[in-house]
């Protein structure tokens, strides 16, 4: 965590001091456990702390929107397999694993496979990875759910395969995965490879038995997910929040880093959008993107997707095609001055900007707003139990001041 992060968690934390206690619903918080950093605060009292630390960075009153499920609300979870556990990191400790039996932010389908599939793993004879030591085989399990179809799907992750009898024998213990967590709505069981040194929950895809992935809804609309798939932790609330920036959708639009394309696939069934191109740098993503289209009854000519830098298709546009509306939704270090300086320069009539990090965001809006006005600005409460926020700004382009004619004596 950076020095930046680090004060933000702690300025957030203290807004809770006043806060009474309550008995964590998870006995594994009071292990420990770096799942989740809140529960022992009831939630109101997260959310208000959550909205006051809004109106401290943006220094204006702020709207939280409350989760609706502060449990059970995560569409994906990253068990590391290390030390003969199975887990979470302890709190501030990397090299201590949290034994988790169970996890109360998966929601109920979801835990009952996960609670089979790590007794099942850990009995297997696939040893747990020391990631200190670098020795071992089986890295991490990820479980990745759908609320909307109640779909799971496993993803073991581990060191490569010495022998083709290794092979083989991880191929067995998957398919016997399968076979015993159908019962709970797992349909795709993958095998990823990370043989590096670093410390990847999901590798290189390298074999799967049962479905290729899952499918996930947000906001009605439906996408595949597959194990590299970037999607929204929780897709509930993503949905609230997806739904508003929808409103202030018009013309032609164009979205920066989309990923697989969820928020140009939205805008593109909007009635007072024109036409929509999404623009993200991962070439799997845009192969992805083309698929959601169609599983949604998108039309090429209605939406397309290029795969390019953000920032050099940004600048290349400009002085040709024009947009009316430009959503960018950025990682954590946002869009910087040069991303600033190009939206300014392309000058669409509205940006509807999605953030994950207050800190960088505001730093943003401060250049965006020579040229903008900020006409929507509210906060999404997208992971209780956790400090992190999410903030939609929807900003307007600012008429131009009218010159002042010469006076005649």
């Amino acid at each position: 965590m950076g020095a930046v992060e680090k004060e933000r968690k702690e300025a957030f934390l203290s807004l809770l001091k006043s806060s009474p206690t309550v008995q964590p619903p998870c006995p594994h918080v009071t292990d420990g456990c770096g799942g989740c950093l809140l529960q022992q605060y009831p939630y109101e009292d997260q959310a208000r702390a959550k909205e006051l630390y809004l109106e401290s960075v943006y220094k204006r009153p702020m709207r939280l929107h409350a989760a609706t499920d502060p449990l059970g609300y995560r569409s994906r979870m990253d068990y590391v397999c290390a030390f003969g556990k199975m887990g979470l990191r302890k709190r501030g400790r990397y090299a201590q694993v949290i034994d988790v039996k169970d996890c109360l932010l998966l929601p109920d389908f979801a835990r009952a496979a996960y609670r089979e599939a790590r007794e099942f793993l850990l009995a297997s004879g696939l040893t747990p990875y020391n990631y200190i030591r670098h020795e071992g085989f089986l890295r991490y399990l990820v479980v990745r759910a759908s609320h909307a179809t109640r779909q799971v799907m496993l993803i073991a992750t581990t060191v490569l395969p010495k022998t083709p009898d290794d092979e083989h024998r991880v191929h067995d213990v998957l398919e016997g995965l399968l076979t015993l967590t159908q019962k709970h709505g797992v349909v795709s069981v993958h095998w990823t490879i990370s043989d590096a040194m670093t410390d990847l929950s999901v590798g290189e895809e390298y074999w799967h038995c049962g479905e290729e992935g899952i499918i996930d809804e947000i906001a009605e609309s439906r996408f595949l997910i597959t194990p590299q798939t970037f999607f929204q932790g929780n897709t509930l609330m993503a949905s609230v929040l997806f739904d508003r920036s929808m409103r202030f959708v018009r013309g032609d639009v164009l979205d920066l880093y989309c990923g697989v394309g969820v928020l140009a696939i939205l805008a593109a069934q909007e009635d007072d959008v024109g036409s929509v191109v999404g623009v993200e740098m991962n070439a799997r993503s845009i192969s992805m993107a083309n698929d959601n289209m169609r599983r949604n009854g998108v039309t090429a000519d209605k939406c397309a997707f290029v795969c390019a830098d953000a920032a050099a298709y940004l600048a290349s546009e400009v002085g040709k095609r024009h947009f009316n509306t430009i959503i960018c939704d950025p990682n954590r270090p946002g869009l910087g001055p040069t991303g600033c300086a190009l939206l300014i320069a392309y000058a669409p009539e509205r940006i509807i900007y999605i953030s994950c990090n207050p800190l960088s965001h505001i730093e943003d809006l401060a250049r965006l707003c020579t040229a903008y006005d900020i006409i929507e600005l509210e906060g999404y409460d997208l992971f209780p139990q956790t400090p992190h926020i999410e903030v939609l700004s929807v900003l307007a382009k600012r008429p131009p001041v009218p010159a002042q004619s010469a006076s005649v004596e």
